[in-house]
């Protein structure tokens, strides 16, 4: 039995303000330049989202009352969408919404797949006491900024964009938040494949499927099969000389910062690529620079790794690409989204403990010490797309180039030489490497497309521990670990209680 929520059930009366909400965010895309329907359907419910989620933050800041900051973002997000709904009366701009999953079969091919991982399973991230459950449940109770829940007296310092996101849903539909966080997970696959979809376009000279793109980079995987016991080594839990291999991308899309940041920071890739086409160059100008501030604050609210990954790239990117007399404006919304991102707190708060440095970071030589022992780690953490993503950097269109190239190495360099003092903070970049390497892999198989088997086997050495991951929760078998992974419902005994 689930305990009921402590914000008012009238809050379901705003459900159906969602739909003139969807009409801004369509207005709101197009003003961006994605006037092609199929772009703004991809492209609108991740700004929605963005915006939702950073006035919801901001108000609750200033009020400090969660249900007026719920209660008025709505409203104000809704009331440009319900002049437009009043005036154009048409309603197959909405009902446009219901056509992904039918006009993209592997989208819903995949959804089934990795369902029952999210319906039926409770990753680690959700569990902790100051986790995902717990720090969603705080913000419906009133506590915000939330705070540390094994020292209460300190803000928490995390990315708990997620959490809020979930306090959201759960607040408006009444549904509890472990279902709340199951179906977000859901609801973030489905925008992450969309953003793909219609980014692949934009880095692929050649694109023979739409979901080539987003197979590679959701799938896309190294080898554990050389590494671990058991089961364990097929979910890419895998221990070389006393640290942990970076799993494969999926497992990260379950832990939940995670699936909340990348669509986000593939909308902005995607605004940045198509700063050259007629369309986005009317938008270049105030609604640019809002747009890529907005989407880049919510994403420091999401991911912090992530976020400082896809800032640093393409705050070069659009340096570079900009012409002498726009470099200011090329620059505005990285400067204004810093300030939000630090007025805003989180990841940015400020903390003085007697345990706190001011240098957190220090400088290592490779992610583990033994030379042959960093070859493996390398090996077993991205597998083929380590050669397939470097041969296919050249396959890219040139503008994706730069951008992917930096993804890389940024993650490669921060992965093997910068160490974190509180966690494996650093290790997180391996991530982004990874994403680096999906993006560029596609380039390589779609390449070779033609020759059959030889593009249809690569494609399946590449992706094949990121599907084996999903079917093994789909099977679950017993030693699954339950220290990272737990069955719902979940039955808290006394080793779980250690953990925390």
């Amino acid at each position: 039995m689930q305990p009921e929520s402590p914000t008012p059930s009238a809050l379901v009366f705003l459900l159906p303000l969602l739909i003139p909400m969807l009409g801004t965010a369509r207005t709101a895309a197009r003003r961006l330049g994605f006037t092609d329907p199929d772009d703004a359907l991809a492209v609108a419910p991740t700004l929605l989202v963005s915006a939702l989620l950073v006035l919801v933050h901001f108000t609750t800041l200033l009020s400090q009352n969660f249900v007026f900051a719920l209660v008025s973002s709505f409203l104000i997000l809704a009331l440009p969408g319900m002049k437009t709904l009043l005036t154009q009366k048409d309603w197959k701009l909405y009902l446009a919404y219901f056509s992904p999953l039918a006009q993209h079969g592997m989208l819903l091919a995949t959804l089934i797949l990795i369902a029952p991982t999210a319906l039926n399973w409770s990753f680690h991230d959700e569990l902790y006491i100051t986790g995902h459950w717990s720090v969603a449940a705080a913000i419906q109770n009133g506590v915000y900024p939330p705070v540390n829940m094994n020292l209460p007296d300190l803000p928490l310092q995390y990315h708990y964009g997620f959490a809020l996101l979930t306090a959201i849903v759960s607040s408006i539909s009444g549904f509890s938040l472990p279902l709340s966080v199951d179906l977000l997970t859901l609801l973030s696959w489905c925008l992450t494949w969309l953003l793909l979809s219609r980014l692949a376009p934009r880095i692929l000279p050649n694109v023979p499927h739409s979901w080539l793109l987003p197979v590679c980079v959701l799938f896309g995987a190294g080898l554990p099969y050389f590494c671990g016991d058991g089961i364990q080594r097929w979910l890419g839990v895998c221990i070389v000389d006393g640290l942990l291999v970076n799993p494969p991308i999926i497992s990260y899309f379950f832990q939940h910062p995670w699936n909340l940041a990348l669509p986000i920071g593939f909308l902005l890739l995607l605004i940045h690529l198509r700063a050259d086409d007629e369309e986005a160059k009317a938008a270049q100008g105030s609604y640019r620079i809002f747009g890529i501030a907005l989407l880049l604050v919510a994403l420091s609210m999401s991911q912090i790794a992530f976020f400082f990954a896809i800032y640093a790239v393409l705050l070069v990117c659009e340096f570079l690409a900009a012409r002498r007399s726009s470099v200011l404006l090329a620059v505005l919304p990285f400067a204004i989204a810093i300030v939000f991102a630090k007025l805003g707190g989180g990841f940015f708060a400020s903390i003085q403990t007697e345990s706190s440095s001011a240098h957190q970071f220090s400088f290592k030589w490779g992610v583990v010490a033994q030379p042959h022992d960093l070859l493996f780690w390398h090996f077993t953490a991205f597998g083929l797309g380590l050669p397939i993503g470097l041969l296919g950097i050249s396959k890219l269109r040139r503008p994706a180039r730069l951008p992917v190239g930096l993804l890389i190495l940024g993650g490669l360099t921060v992965l093997n030489f910068l160490d974190h003092a509180r966690d494996d903070a650093a290790n997180k970049f391996a991530t982004i490497a990874s994403l680096g390497f999906g993006l560029a892999a596609s380039a390589q198989i779609a390449s070779i497309w033609s020759r059959k088997w030889p593009a249809r086997v690569l494609l399946s050495a590449f992706i094949g521990a990121g599907v084996l991951f999903p079917v093994v929760f789909a099977w679950s078998p017993p030693e699954i670990p339950v220290s990272i992974y737990h069955k719902n419902p979940t039955q808290l005994d006394l080793h779980d209680v250690e953990m925390c």
